[in-house]
């Protein structure tokens, strides 16, 4: 038989448990890693390579782009891609040819890392993704089965867009950094 003071004690335990589970449940996803890299990152360089496209499309006033003929004052738009710093061995991927004038839908991004943060869960990872830039869908994560099935041949690193432009900068050596030797 269970005393009067046993039961006294047996609350207390219960209700600091309990309170220690609710603080817990207040505090941890408070506490929970950020969610800005992962796929976060990756859809705004999915989106920031697509805005730079857009950019030399809109200065051309063209709807067909081939990556290749960037001017290198084009080649600017692809210096300061949101996101990419976050992505870790994440790369972004740009399709060569981008086609307005076709009314089928295409593929114009994507990162080739499959991450698990979006969306956040209070219990679990959500399943990997990969964040992508289609012509008519926007930016969407789809599955690493419909990933895997993407034409990716010819693909560009968004990348060496980025360090192509640098490099064509007057006065600059990529392997010196500026020249100052006036």
């Amino acid at each position: 038989m269970i005393t009067k003071r046993q039961r006294k004690r047996l609350l207390v335990v219960c209700c600091t448990a309990l309170s220690v589970i609710v603080v817990a449940g207040i505090l941890l996803p408070a506490m929970k890693s950020s969610n800005c890299g992962g796929n976060s990152a990756a859809m705004a360089a999915v989106r920031s390579a697509g805005a730079a496209v857009s950019l030399v499309l809109s200065e051309r006033d063209q709807d067909r782009l081939d990556l290749a003929s960037l001017e290198s004052s084009e080649r600017k738009y692809f210096d300061q891609i949101a996101g990419l710093s976050w992505l870790g061995d994440g790369t972004v991927l740009v399709n060569p040819r981008v086609d307005f004038t076709s009314t089928n839908e295409f593929l114009m991004a994507v990162c080739d890392r499959a991450y698990r943060n979006v969306p956040q869960k209070l219990i679990g990872k959500s399943p990997p993704t990969h964040a992508a830039l289609f012509s008519d869908r926007g930016a969407i994560l789809i599955s690493v089965e419909e990933f895997d099935h993407l034409d990716l041949s010819g693909f560009i690193d968004v990348r060496t867009l980025e360090k192509a432009s640098r490099d064509m900068l007057p006065g600059m050596d990529s392997s010196k950094g500026p020249d100052v030797s006036n």
